[in-house]
This record gives C-alpha cells, sequence and structure tokens, in this order.
C-alpha cells in the first residue's frame, strides 16, 4: 500500500506475492486529504491489518490529524488529533497502544523539533494523546520498529543549536521505562528507514556519508554488521519485511532530490538485492504499509 505524497490523496495498492511483485497499481481507498512527510508515522496493525497515519505534512502545513484505515471495511476513519501538529515524527504500536515521537511539531507560534513521547489508548480514544516520557534529544526523520514488545529508534537529525547534525544513536525502549542507549550505528542515518525480521533489526539508506548503506543489528550482543548496500541512494524512504525472508523498499528520493520509479528488495539468506521497475512514479514522501489480504 503506497499511501498519499506530496501533495497527493491517492492511495495505490501493488500486489506482493513471494513469486512476483506487480509492475502496476490498482486504486486503493483514498485518503480524506493529501498527507505527506509521514514514512516513519504510518503503523500496521499486524492482528487486524489496520493502518495509522500520524500526523504529516498536509496543504495547509504540519498536521495534527490521526487517520485510521480499517482493513476490514475498507475506510479511513478519524482518531483524536494529536496536542500538536507534528510531522517526520516516529510512530509505532505496541499492543493496542498507539505511540508517537520525535519530528518537527508547530506550536502556532514557530516550527520546533520534539523530544517528547505520546500515547493513544486505541481501546479508550477518548482520554485522547497523553504524554509517557521524552527522548534523550530532539529528533526528527529518524526510523523506527517494534522487536520483543520494544520500541526501537535508530538515526535522525537531532537538532543542536544552531545547526542539525545526522545521528549514529540506536535507542530502545519499554513500557514503564526510559528511553535507553545501544550500541551506536556504524554510521549517521537520517531519512532513512528501518524494519525487523523478528530477530534482528535492518537500516537501509537514507541521507548520511553512506547513503546506500545496509546495516544489521544484533540485539543478543548489541553489536552491528555490514551487509550488501542498496543499489543506488534512497532518501525518504519506508521498508516493509515479508515473511518470505525479503525487505521491500519502494521508490524513495536520491540525494539530488529526483524520484526513484522502482521497488528494491533484499533477500535475507542470500545477502542480494534485486531491483523491480514498474509502470508508474510517486511523488516523494509517502508512506509505505504491507496489509494481508482479505479472506
Amino acid at each position: 500500500m503506497i499511501i498519499g505524497g506530496e501533495d497527493r490523496s491517492q492511495v495505490d495498492i501493488i500486489e506482493v506475492t513471494e513469486d512476483t511483485i506487480e509492475s502496476s497499481s490498482s486504486p486503493g481507498p483514498d485518503l480524506p486529504e493529501a498527507v505527506w512527510s509521514m514514512q516513519d508515522s504510518v503503523v500496521v496493525d499486524p492482528e487486524t491489518g489496520n493502518v495509522y497515519v500520524v500526523g504529516g505534512m498536509g496543504t495547509s502545513g504540519i498536521r495534527d490529524k490521526v487517520l485510521m484505515y480499517n482493513a476490514t471495511l475498507s475506510e479511513w476513519f478519524p482518531l483524536p488529533s494529536l496536542l500538536y501538529p507534528m510531522s517526520v515524527a516516529s510512530a509505532f504500536l505496541i499492543g493496542t497502544t498507539l505511540y508517537v515521537t520525535g519530528g518537527q511539531f508547530d506550536t502556532n507560534i514557530m516550527a520546533m523539533y520534539a523530544d517528547f513521547m505520546y500515547y493513544l489508548d486505541l481501546l479508550d480514544t477518548e482520554s485522547g494523546w497523553i504524554w509517557v516520557t521524552d527522548l534523550p534529544s530532539t529528533r526528527y526523520l529518524a526510523a523506527s520498529c517494534i522487536l520483543d514488545g520494544k520500541a526501537w529508534l535508530s538515526g535522525g537529525y537531532t537538532f543542536l543549536d544552531p545547526h542539525s547534525t545526522i545521528s549514529d544513536d540506536l535507542l530502545m525502549w519499554e513500557p514503564g521505562k526510559q528511553w535507553q542507549s545501544m550500541h551506536k550505528m556504524l554510521g549517521p542515518h537520517a531519512g532513512h528507514t528501518m524494519t525487523t525480521d523478528g530477530t534482528f533489526l535492518y537500516v537501509i539508506g537514507g541521507n548520511s556519508d553512506g547513503d546506500a548503506r545496509t546495516e544489521v543489528y544484533y540485539p543478543q550482543t548489541d553489536s552491528w554488521i555490514i551487509k550488501t548496500p542498496i543499489p543506488g541512494q534512497r532518501f525518504g524512504i519506508g521498508a516493509v519485511y515479508v515473511s518470505w525472508g525479503e525487505i521491500i523498499v519502494p521508490f524513495g528520493s536520491s540525494q539530488t532530490d529526483s524520484d526513484t520509479d522502482n521497488i528494491c528488495v533484499y533477500n535475507i539468506s542470500s545477502d542480494e538485492w534485486r531491483i523491480i521497475d514498474v509502470m508508474a512514479s510517486y511523488p516523494k514522501d509517502f508512506g509505505v504499509a504491507v496489509i494481508p489480504p482479505p479472506t
């Protein structure tokens, strides 16, 4: 599912199986409005297939809206708005609790960068968003995922006045505790993507000295190794792991700000990438989600 993109409200479905990835897309249920800059703010519930889009940019600026795609009804529904409009933040789901942290937020006076984290209880949405803890520092364009019931957050820009610095941090958080610093990545990443196969973390691409770099984190030993780099430079990307052992990274932008028009697929067991050309092009800064087919 390719969601939104700059000045775009369309949703497109690209069929993916173990044997093939379709070279063309079919239309999905459009968003109520154009949304972009939410690459790490699109969350899929693995139990229900529901998709959550948290904040992002819209035609009127930074958004405070939160949307849920109901996979059973194939419709988008609004959820309680964020306390502040937020974009390029990181969102993740643990159980039935939706979290958002970092990013750029709008105070109605000026845009600032966030270190706070809020949560929304999906079983009690009337209570709205509630503060839970803070990051060690502000950051935006980071990447997150869930492994072993814990949230992992990598890289991003840390706003250190008067300059932004690309981070090589890896942070880990579990409910009821504070964020913990783990072994740093082998290089800095921002605007990258991170996913997991249920055992390891995979950090891919981004705007850093090694824009094509693929790094793998071993939680058992708190250590990193380098794998085969993704073909070409990729920034503002999302990635999804599929059950047959591959990671799919669709489209993205290069450092020249041109949009790529292909899908990269990484085979974990062979440590090899392949490129799939598609008969479509998408504006930058879209969200990506894998949802199971209806049963």
